[in-house]
């Protein structure tokens, strides 16, 4: 076994012994409902993942059996035969796919209503060929960028699609002193930010024209 396979599956070990000590303290709690082990995994390891996802299935099965066990797509959600390969036809009781759509992300060049659900269309139908029921996770319904850090704290690492409408900062909800209220005084935009430099990095401030603002949804989508 090469350096590197060592490495991995040490991590791969450490992070079953984490996930075994959470379903050990919280598994058979009644308000348990589902457990997934990692949230949005790359593929640079497939059989890695592969057997963490089924070792991992196991450990519920024996701390959570009311649970369903929950799995990312780890960004390769169109590769149905592989991930169909992942459990049994036999034995895949409780087993879900979690699938983080993000119309949110799409290019700046779907633009419209009529694209954007063109894309939505075309990703779901992913799912008939799934053989695990799909859940659509995370705030996969998000319909831009614009809500408040959507995409972290302060970062912009995105183009916004739409133009993002400000709105005044919610006053604290903290007792007097430890309000964190958003200074109305400051001129210019308040930090910490990323090293993404541009509006879309959400950064709250203070202009001219509105002070004390953050971002909500743009105003480009309608009810209808």
């Amino acid at each position: 076994m090469r350096g590197s396979q060592v490495v991995d599956y040490f991590h791969l070990q450490f992070s079953l012994n984490q996930v075994e000590a959470i379903l050990w303290k919280f598994g058979a709690h009644s308000a348990v409902f589902g457990f997934e082990p990692v949230n949005e995994p790359l593929n640079q390891n497939g059989d890695l993942l592969f057997e963490f996802y089924r070792q991992s299935r196991k450990l519920v099965q024996k701390y959570s059996p009311q649970s369903w066990f929950v799995f990312h797509d780890a960004f390769d959600w169109r590769n149905v035969n592989r991930w169909n390969s992942l459990f049994p036809d036999d034995d895949m009781d409780k087993v879900a796919m979690d699938h983080h759509g993000y119309m949110a992300w799409y290019s700046p060049d779907v633009n419209t209503t009529e694209a954007v659900c063109g894309n939505i269309t075309d990703d779901i139908a992913v799912a008939d060929k799934i053989k695990y029921p799909v859940w659509h996770g995370e705030w996969s319904l998000a319909t831009d960028i614009c809500a408040h850090w959507l995409g972290g704290f302060n970062e912009g690492n995105t183009v916004a699609q739409q133009t993002c409408t400000k709105i005044e900062c919610p006053a604290s909800y903290m007792p007097k002193d430890f309000d964190t209220s958003i200074s109305t005084t400051v001129d210019g935009r308040h930090g910490p930010w990323s090293n993404w430099d541009r509006d879309e990095a959400y950064v709250i401030g203070n202009t001219t024209e509105k002070k004390n603002y953050c971002f909500k949804d743009s105003g480009f989508f309608n009810h209808t």
